[in-house]
């Protein structure tokens, strides 16, 4: 899903006054295992997040397990 919205954002340009502005975005997607505390699970996500903008931005990392 967050994929397909990214390629959404990007082929869809918002038109502010007489501007196009271009949007784009990147995401560290992880998933929450039973008896994992919150810090754990934000971790996980930021470091994702941190591969995602490393690897050229404009895209999604999965954590890994």
């Amino acid at each position: 899903m967050l994929n397909r919205l990214l390629t959404k954002l990007g082929h869809s340009p918002l038109h502010v006054d007489d501007h196009k502005v271009q949007m784009r975005f990147s995401a560290g997607l992880t998933q929450w295992r039973e008896g994992e505390t919150a810090e754990a699970l934000i971790e996980g996500g930021d470091k994702a997040l941190y591969r995602a903008k490393q690897g050229g931005r404009a895209r999604v990392e999965v954590s890994e397990a």
